[in-house]
């Protein structure tokens, strides 16, 4: 999150290979740039959000229950980036959280 004022916030939100993306400008026969500045970029929840998460030493796996409504996305994310395991061994389960309303 990042804003020149107070009340002029802008939050920024990436994924993906940056180098890869760069590499593939680099070599593009024409690169078309945008600046497309909108109010809302992500979602903003107003609910709260809670985990909950079990080591099980049987199977070498984890279990994590998230109010989060993409939980493939939260399954990869943390198998990448927290956890280092491979995804198969991370079991992400959300329950009825509700609709997106946004």
């Amino acid at each position: 999150m990042h804003g020149d004022a107070p009340g002029n916030l802008a939050f920024d939100w990436s994924i993906g290979d940056r180098a890869k993306v760069e590499a593939s400008r680099a070599h593009a026969d024409r690169v078309v740039t945008a600046s497309l500045p909108i109010a809302r970029i992500t979602h903003l929840p107003i609910e709260p959000r809670a985990v909950l998460g079990r080591y099980d030493p049987f199977d070498d796996g984890y279990t994590l229950w998230s109010t989060a409504q993409m939980p493939h996305l939260v399954r990869r994310l943390l198998a990448e980036s927290s956890l280092k395991v491979a995804e198969h061994r991370l079991r992400v389960i959300a329950p009825d959280v509700g609709g997106g309303f946004g």
